[in-house]
């Protein structure tokens, strides 16, 4: 039996270990062009109007109480209950919200990062999807990277942040 030492060496000298290393890194650099991030405030939504203020929203009433359900700021003259339109998001997206904001504690930090982060995971969920099909590692590498850049997720951007993290979607289609 292996000991945890060796699983560990093992892991970081894997192809996929590199391959993922190197997906990130090209995401990253595609993302630092393609959203000019030496220029963006990151206090400041990557977008604020339209579908981005409903995501904004549901994360104000994250930080005022538990979840995205309820606030007493809005909805006059009583209080603003959403449980009649639970369409914000998956509940994964939603946990992942609800936890970026308890470390941040900034709601359009928690926004920009959640939004860029989905590149990253929509690379992530297409090169597991590839790999579970058995694709070699060099393949299933380029197909995370052209998934993670469909013209959807950039068009969609973070006007409609739940719907740009469609990271599980590859996932599902290979098992």
């Amino acid at each position: 039996m292996k000991s945890s030492n060796d699983l560990v060496r093992s892991l970081f000298r894997s192809s996929d270990f590199r391959h993922v290393l190197t997906g990130f890194l090209v995401t990253g650099l595609i993302l630092v062009y393609l959203f000019q991030l030496w220029d963006l405030n990151p206090r400041v939504p990557i977008v604020y109007a339209g579908d981005g203020l409903l995501s904004l929203m549901s994360f104000q009433n994250m930080k005022e109480g538990f979840w995205y359900l309820k606030s007493s700021h809005l909805g006059f003259p009583f209080s603003q209950d959403l449980h009649d339109f639970p369409a914000v998001a998956d509940t994964t997206n939603l946990v992942f919200s609800r936890f970026l904001i308890s470390v941040t504690g900034d709601i359009s930090l928690t926004f920009n990062i959640q939004y860029l982060s989905s590149y990253f995971s929509g690379f992530l969920g297409a090169y597991i999807g590839a790999r579970i099909i058995r694709l070699p590692s060099a393949h299933a590498l380029f197909i995370g990277l052209m998934f993670a850049f469909l013209p959807f997720h950039y068009l969609h951007g973070a006007n409609h942040l739940y719907l740009s993290s469609y990271w599980m979607i590859p996932i599902w289609l290979a098992v």
